[in-house]
């Protein structure tokens, strides 16, 4: 695994990271990178199977600016309701969250949207919970209710 370098001075003056096809940085290189970015505001195009829930929470405290925060789909990952409580716990001001491939349940949704309270959209991608799609349309017409602009965009597998 390799890890992600930053140097230099206006590093940490850096307010969005793009990651994109970045499969081989390690757990480890995405947290220390975080650690220089502490005015970071969009991450975009993580590789979500390359992160526990330790250093989703490492990356929410570093980055207390976070706005931002776009996964990465691969085959091999899986996005679970444990996952959601790293984000809700260090990420509060979140207002765009993109998962795609996640296998969130109703407690899952319930986490983000009432952790998250300045959320604007949220991106499920291709959700593998089945049965999430009734109630799901239910919480959805909550939020635009409560939310004005509160968007969701997702497709079932």
């Amino acid at each position: 695994m390799r890890r992600l370098r930053l140097g230099g001075r206006s590093t940490s003056h850096l307010r969005r990271l793009r990651l994109p096809q970045c499969e081989s940085i390690s757990n480890n290189g995405l947290v220390e990178a975080a650690k220089k970015l502490p005015l970071l505001e969009e991450l975009h195009d993580i590789p979500f199977g390359k992160l526990t829930q330790d250093s989703l929470k490492a990356i929410g405290r570093c980055c207390p600016h976070l706005k931002t925060l776009k996964f990465s789909m691969s085959q091999y990952d899986m996005f679970l309701d444990g996952d959601v409580f790293a984000i809700v716990e260090t990420m509060p001001k979140l207002r765009y969250l993109q998962i795609p491939g996640n296998f969130l349940t109703d407690k899952g949704f319930h986490d983000i949207v009432d952790g998250c309270r300045l959320l604007e959209f949220l991106d499920l991608g291709y959700c593998y919970n089945n049965d999430l799609t009734g109630s799901l349309r239910k919480m959805w017409s909550d939020c635009r209710s409560k939310r004005y602009g509160f968007e969701l965009k997702y497709k079932m597998f």
